[in-house]
C-alpha cells in the first residue's frame, strides 16, 4: 500500500507538502494540488489514515529539541536532523526542530538530543507525549544511545596494547551523561589492564577546542610525562595535537593522541587523529523508527545501544 513518502517521492515535493495537502490543502499552492492530487489517483493512494489522524486530533508533527549545548552547525547536529527528517517524512511526518524546550508544543511526539542531565529530569517529568531521547536514561524515557562507556572502554585497551602505560586523560566536565561514560570506562580500564588509575594523568573541561589545548599545557606544565593521551572527543584531541606541537612533542612519535566521534574533525589536525566513530546518522534512524513504532501503538524495547567503532589514523601509528 503507498504511503505519504511515497507520494513524495513520485512528486518530487517534500512529505511535509504532501501531508499539508491532506490536513490543510489551503496552505498548499493550486498547481502543487493538481500533482499530488495526480498523483494519489494514479497511485491508488488510500486517505483513509489521513482522515484516522485527524479524528484523534494527531498533527503528524514530531517536536524534535537540540540542547542550546550544541553547536548548529556541528555535524553531530547536521547528521541527527538529516537521518531524522529522511526517515520521519517516508512515513509522513514532518519535525518541528527547537532549541528551547516546552514540554506543551503541539505534536505528536517529543524526540530529544544533547540533553543535559537537568534536561533529561524536566522531560521525564512529562508524561503527555511519547518522548524518546538520545541518550541512555533508562529510568526514565525510551531511547536510543551510542555506547559511550564500551567505544571508551575499547580505546584505553587500544593504547595499552600500543605499549603505553601512562595514559593522561582529558575529559567532559559538562552536565552530560556521554562524559561521565567515557572517563568512567578510561578509570576502570586502567585500574582493569593498565598500571592503575592516576589522578595527575586526568584533567576535565569543557567540550571545546580551546580547552583541550589548555589542559594539556596544564599536564605538560605538571610535568605528567603521559606516552599518550586519550581525549573525550575529537575537538578536545585537536586542542591537545596542537598544545603537544608548540611544545615540541612530535606525535605520535613521543605521545599518542586519540579523539572520539569521528565525524569529520579528526582529519582537521596534523597528525589525523585515532578515534572512536559515532553512526550518528543510524541512530537518527533508530530514534525516529522508535518514535514511529510508538505511534503505532507498538511499543518498543525499553533502550538500545549502537556500538562505536575505533578507526585507527596517523596520531597512533609510530613508524
Amino acid at each position: 500500500m503507498p504511503t505519504i513518502g511515497d507520494i513524495a517521492k513520485k512528486t518530487g515535493f517534500s512529505s511535509m507538502t504532501v501531508s499539508r495537502y491532506f490536513n490543510d490543502p489551503s496552505r498548499v499552492k493550486p498547481q502543487t494540488r493538481e500533482i499530488i492530487q495526480h498523483a494519489v489517483e494514479e497511485m491508488n493512494y488510500s486517505p483513509n489514515s489521513v482522515a484516522k489522524s485527524l479524528a484523534k486530533k494527531c498533527t503528524s508533527i514530531i517536536y524534535v529539541y537540540i540542547s542550546p549545548d550544541l553547536e548548529v552547525l556541528h555535524p553531530f547536529v547536521q547528521l541527527s536532523v538529516a537521518s531524522l527528517g529522511e526517515r520521519l517524512g517516508e512515513h509522513g511526518y514532518s519535525f518541528l526542530l527547537s532549541r528551547r524546550l516546552y514540554t506543551d508544543e503541539s505534536c505528536d511526539g517529543i524526540i530529544a538530543i544533547g540533553l543535559t542531565l537537568s534536561e533529561e529530569n524536566v522531560l521525564a517529568s512529562f508524561k503527555k507525549k511519547p518522548l524518546v531521547i538520545f541518550g541512555n536514561n533508562r529510568e526514565t524515557a525510551n531511547w536510543v544511545d551510542v555506547d559511550n562507556y564500551r567505544g571508551s572502554y575499547d580505546m584505553t585497551r587500544f593504547l595499552l596494547g600500543k605499549g603505553c602505560r601512562r595514559i593522561a586523560y582529558i575529559g567532559v566536565s559538562q552536565d552530560k551523561r556521554y562524559g561521565h561514560e567515557r572517563w568512567s570506562a578510561y578509570r576502570d580500564c586502567v585500574n582493569a589492564e593498565g598500571a592503575g588509575y592516576d589522578e595527575a594523568l586526568v584533567r576535565m573541561c569543557d567540550n571545546k577546542e580551546s580547552f583541550g589545548y589548555k589542559s594539556t599545557k596544564s599536564l605538560l606544565e605538571a610535568g605528567a610525562a603521559p606516552d599518550a593521551i586519550e581525549c573525550a572527543s575529537d575537538l578536545l584531541a585537536i586542542g591537545c595535537i596542537r598544545a603537544l606541537n608548540e611544545a615540541g612533542v612530535s606525535v605520535p612519535a613521543k605521545v599518542l593522541v586519540t579523539g572520539f566521534d569521528g565525524l569529520g574533525y579528526e582529519k582537521i589536525a596534523h597528525p589525523h587523529i585515532t578515534t572512536v566513530r559515532q553512526p550518528i546518522y543510524e541512530v537518527g534512524i533508530k530514534l525516529a523508527d522508535m518514535m514511529i513504532d510508538i505511534l503505532r501503538g507498538n511499543a518498543p524495547a525499553q533502550g538500545t545501544y549502537i556500538v562505536p567503532e575505533i578507526v585507527e589514523h596517523s596520531s597512533t601509528r609510530r613508524a
